[in-house]
């Protein structure tokens, strides 16, 4: 199946297995629980409020809860992660394309030697 990242703007991120585990690899517990839940509170802040009442509701026990809002941060994480990445690849791609397009005689594959 072909990487979704690069040519769907429409669909979510939907990385390789290989793409997803050296990301997933690269996370901490502690950054998972504390500058995490900052960002996806900052960037899906709707989705943050509507999922804080319902985890709250839902796991009162504190370390189930923890484990929970820990799990939800990683999978939204992912989706913004994978989204950035999407959007700077089709921004690159984007400004190569157009400096092609300024500079077509740069180009031009250079002349076969004599």
């Amino acid at each position: 199946m072909e990487n979704v990242i690069a040519h769907n703007h429409n669909s979510l991120p939907d990385p390789s297995v290989e793409e997803a585990t050296l990301w997933l690899n690269s996370l901490n517990t502690e950054q998972v629980h504390n500058s995490g839940w900052i960002e996806v509170n900052t960037r899906l802040h709707g989705m943050a409020l509507a999922a804080r009442t319902f985890l709250n509701e839902r796991y009162p026990d504190a370390a189930e809860r923890k484990a929970a809002f820990d799990g939800m941060t990683i999978g939204l994480l992912a989706m913004v992660h994978f989204a950035d990445i999407r959007e700077l690849t089709q921004l690159f791609e984007q400004g190569s394309n157009d400096e092609m397009a300024a500079h077509p005689d740069q180009n031009a594959a250079p002349p076969a030697a004599a």
